[in-house]
Order: structure tokens, then sequence, then C-alpha cells
């Protein structure tokens, strides 16, 4: 969750996330080609192909789960498991905490 201080603390937080209304709350789409912004994962597989080999070393490592913050279109998420699956290494639950409710 991003964190605002300052005097327009309050401002940025209604303006990012008011339900219905915020850019990350409203109906508007954001990513892709189409959206506001392109980010690494809607361009092409490699950037989860590439991060799935750190990955796969720390799940060897540790519990074998994985957490992503802010999924926006789930692209990440969808390449990475299928990248992982291919490597014989899927972690026992992938989660999504995102606080854009769409």
């Amino acid at each position: 969750m991003m964190r605002f201080r300052g005097p327009a603390a309050g401002s940025a937080s209604t303006v990012s996330y008011t339900p219905g209304l915020g850019y990350y709350s409203g109906a508007a789409h954001k990513f892709g080609p189409s959206g506001d912004f392109v980010t690494a994962p809607e361009l092409a597989p490699i950037f989860a192909q590439t991060l799935a080999t750190p990955a796969q070393q720390i799940l060897a490592q540790t519990a074998p789960h994985i957490i992503e913050v802010g999924a926006g279109s789930g692209k990440l998420a969808a390449d990475l498991l299928l990248e992982l699956e291919r490597r014989g290494t899927l972690p026992d639950s992938y989660d999504i905490l995102d606080l854009s409710g769409e």
C-alpha cells in the first residue's frame, strides 16, 4: 500500500483509492498498450521467466509461498506460475495483495 505523508496525504489517498472514483479503484483500463502505462510483465513473459530463477532458489530454501503486491492485470502471476510449473517448482500458494478492488 502506498503511504502518503505531508499536507497532501489525505488528498493523495482519496484520489488513489476512493471506491469507484480513485485512480486505483475506478473502472478505467490502466495496464497495457490501451491503458495509461505499460509495465514489464505486460510486454513479454521474459520478465517472469527471468524472475523464476531467484524465485526457484528462494522457494527451495524457505516456505513455498509467493505473495505479490499490486498485481495489476495478473500477467506476472500467470507467466511466473507457468514458468515455475515448467521447471517443476510450483509454490504451495501464490497470493495477491491488491488494494484496488478491481
